[in-house]
């Protein structure tokens, strides 16, 4: 009963009856116990726990976290229902870093100043450079520019040996 109302107060589960069939107690037993004067009192300490932020957020989330996983993993090996068990699975390989669709990536802002910034600027001054110099060698749309005019006179038969000249 009091991991059903903890999951409600802390908003792990939309509804008490969510949070009972999470749990495995029927509604009905866990509304009563939800507004008996126990149940008030429970619901209301987790309540003023929550508003006082004697717990954080992130350790809140992170607990409940690591609950949600624990359920998901228990449906996708005890379900009944195979399309619950599926999507139990998808849920968790979607998590994991290994078989997630996407991979989170995290850029923290930084500053260039000084010797650093004029490098960078340096750097890139050069690589436009380098792309202006060799600008004619740049393949458009996967096929070579002008490939007569640039392949080299070795490849085409035009050198002649030197007791020719």
């Amino acid at each position: 009963m009091r991991m059903a109302l903890r999951m409600y107060v802390n908003a792990a589960v939309p509804s008490l009856s969510e949070a009972a069939r999470v749990v495995g107690i029927s509604y009905g037993h866990l509304a009563l116990c939800a507004r008996s004067p126990v149940g008030r009192e429970f619901m209301a300490t987790a309540h003023e726990i929550i508003n006082n932020k004697a717990i954080e957020t992130n350790v809140l989330i992170e607990k409940l976290g690591r609950r949600a996983i624990e359920i998901i993993g228990q449906t996708m090996e005890d379900s009944s229902s195979e399309s619950l068990r599926l999507k139990a699975a998808i849920d968790l390989a979607d998590r994991s870093p290994e078989t997630a669709k996407s991979q989170k990536v995290s850029l923290e802002a930084f500053t260039l100043e000084g010797k650093d910034a004029q490098l960078l600027a340096q750097a890139l001054a050069e690589g436009k450079e380098v792309e202006a110099r060799f600008a004619e060698f740049k393949i458009k749309n996967h096929e070579p520019a002008a490939l007569e005019e640039t392949t080299p006179a070795l490849l085409t038969g035009e050198v002649k040996d030197a007791e020719d000249r």
